[in-house]
């Protein structure tokens, strides 16, 4: 037989995420060591959930898998339902499929049999205690044993100086997969980490089928790209992953399995997990995105996993999918060696050109996923600057009906944000970043992407703990926390006549500053509820935050500077997109990145070395 899915059961999770897991009525015992459910009698557990459930639809559709079963390890009596469950017109229907009674005086397994697939919705069961205390132990969907394909992950992780979540993430791998014999992924996943601040310790290079290069700092696209040139040459795919994501080794299992048994029309798909939210671990952020010539949409944006209705709308297939987070993104060899190599834009909108030029389908399935700390919870810095920038080169590329008017005003709305919010330098950031683009594809081949973002960083906001903001402006430690329901209860009641009145008054900077306000609040907080706040302190959820001041001198010279930019852009973005949609595939060969970092000369230095050695040792 073949494993497909392991049934999980939590350990250490609170009440809340263990809904990921399974549905009780009420709390249960559980051990803390194996995860082992105990049930007292008429106690049940239903697994209709995001992390066990089992998608019937997308196995059926994507694999050569026909027939299903759940094999489980049970102590005691039980009574065992099997259950189908899906969406017509938006309403769910559940249908049993049918139920077994199971007594066992020990530790005993037993199989139960779900049969043919269904063509969508989900499989799964309910396990109920009918007599003292039983034990579920767990569990597999398993299938008959058939031909497989042979798979090896190229687990591809870029990094820099966070070697604590590197080790962290390291220590999961190993004791999964990396030095577990028992694994059936032992010996068919390496890891690659780019380690773009050249800080890691030389002794993870021993941990087995680990792999560790020293990179020059050219982003995360370049780390990335260096793990796809090393791990290129023995894997059959390459699976991006954030070196900050929380991992869940079954994700990569599950991930695995489907690889194995895809159908021949889908070899070329990408594997993509979803990215759940860390600060809210059962909210799903995002699972796959559309670009929409850079107004991004995420689709399935902040679902709440508990709730068995999104569970199932998960498995809808209904919107495209252009391409996914990097954070998650299992990508074919063979396609890489097809449509070459990433762009070299150091960071954001790579994954998404990369997904735009190599996503001929993605494939996402209920429990493959990270978690990962949401956007919006972050500082957006210097990102500035290159969401400005990278979103023109992709729609050079990939849409050619972009042209500058829409350009222009997507850079007038981002300025004008910025400006709204008292951001003045990130506003310098913006107008760079839209003339670099102007400034054509040659410029962009012959930057050094590592001086590049040092001379871009070195005008960015310094951040200062909370602590520090301390009696600064007359605040206290407690008034130094953003008031995220104040937020919310913003952008629910502000009127249109209301957003209206404060877009006329560019948000109240021809009014009055409202004496003594100083306002704390979130890197994205809703712009209408900064009207007429002389003073702004935006707090990262981490505790570090940067103060701005209200400034006429800095609001006309903004404006100055974008109307002198949006001239700049008339004389020369069309020739800029021209040479991008035309030239681009210079930049994504592997000679252009041996180039670019900085591999050739490494290679003649070996060569030296090696040569030295040679000579010495005769």
């Amino acid at each position: 037989m073949i494993k497909l899915q392991k049934l999980l059961l939590p350990s250490e999770v609170s009440q809340k995420e263990r809904t990921l897991y399974y549905d009780s009525k009420e709390p249960l015992e559980y051990g803390p060591a194996n995860g082992e459910i105990f049930l007292q009698e008429g106690q049940k557990v239903i697994f209709d959930t995001y992390l066990n459930s089992f998608s019937t639809g997308k196995w059926k559709k994507y694999t050569t898998v026909t027939e299903v079963s759940l094999k489980m390890i049970l102590q005691g009596e039980f009574r065992i339902i099997l259950y189908h469950k899906f969406l017509r017109q938006g309403i769910c229907h559940t249908r049993k499929i049918k139920e077994q009674i199971f007594i066992s005086q020990g530790k005993e397994e037993y199989t139960v049999d779900f049969g043919i697939l269904e063509k969508d919705g989900i499989f799964y069961i309910s396990c109920e205690s009918l007599r003292g205390t039983g034990v579920l132990y767990g569990g597999d969907y398993i299938t008959k044993d058939q031909k497989r394909r042979a798979v090896h992950i190229g687990l591809n992780i870029c990094t820099f100086k966070r070697e604590k979540y590197v080790k962290r993430n390291l220590e999961i791998l190993q004791k999964a997969f990396l030095e577990n014999e028992e694994s059936e992924l032992n010996g068919k996943i390496s890891v690659y980490i780019s380690d773009n601040g050249q800080s890691l310790p030389q002794s993870m290079n021993q941990i087995p089928n680990t792999y560790i290069v020293k990179n020059k700092n050219v982003g995360g696209v370049g780390g990335f790209t260096r793990g796809m040139l090393e791990a290129g040459k023995n894997a059959t795919h390459i699976l991006m992953m954030d070196d900050d994501a929380v991992i869940l080794p079954e994700s990569i299992e599950r991930t695995y399995a489907l690889l194995t048994l895809l159908k021949d029309r889908y070899l070329d798909y990408t594997i993509g997990g979803a990215m759940m939210r860390l600060d809210t671990p059962y909210v799903q952020y995002e699972a796959g995105g559309q670009w929409n010539s850079g107004n991004i949409r995420a689709l399935h944006h902040n679902w709440d996993m508990t709730n068995k209705t999104f569970v199932l709308k998960n498995e809808l297939e209904n919107e495209p999918v252009e391409y996914t987070g990097w954070w998650y993104s299992c990508v074919p060899v063979r396609m890489i060696e097809r449509e070459k190599l990433p762009l070299p834009i150091f960071i954001h909108r790579d994954d998404i050109e990369y997904g735009l030029r190599t996503g001929v389908g993605f494939i996402f399935l209920n429990g493959i996923c990270i978690w990962h700390e949401a956007f919006e919870n972050k500082m957006p810095g210097v990102l500035e600057y290159y969401d400005i920038r990278n979103l023109a080169i992709v729609n050079a590329i990939h849409d050619p009906k972009y042209g500058k008017r829409q350009f222009k005003q997507i850079l007038i709305k981002w300025v004008s944000g910025n400006i709204a919010r008292y951001r003045y330098q990130y506003v310098d950031f913006n107008l760079k970043g839209a003339i670099d683009f102007c400034r054509g594809i040659d410029w962009l081949k012959g930057q050094d992407g590592q001086l590049l973002h040092q001379k871009i960083a070195a005008l960015n906001y310094k951040a200062k703990p909370r602590e520090a903001f301390i009696n600064d402006w007359g605040l206290a430690e407690k008034d130094l926390y953003p008031d995220q329901d104040a937020q919310l209860k913003a952008e629910e009641t502000i009127s249109p006549q209301r957003k209206l009145l404060q877009i006329l008054s560019f948000n109240g900077y021809f009014l009055p500053p409202k004496k003594g306000k100083v306002l704390v609040v979130t890197p994205y907080d809703n712009v209408y509820r900064l009207y007429r706040v002389g003073k702004i302190i935006f707090m990262e959820q981490n505790g570090n935050g940067v103060a701005v001041k209200r400034s006429f001198r800095r609001f006309f010279d903004c404006y100055r500077k974008l109307f002198k930019t949006l001239r700049y852009i008339d004389r020369h973005y069309e020739e800029a997109r021209r040479q991008y949609q035309q030239r681009y595939g210079e930049l994504i060969t592997k000679e252009f990145w041996d180039y670019y970092l900085g591999l050739n000369k490494c290679r003649k230095k070996q060569i030296r070395k090696n040569k030295e050695e040679r000579t010495t040792g005769s």
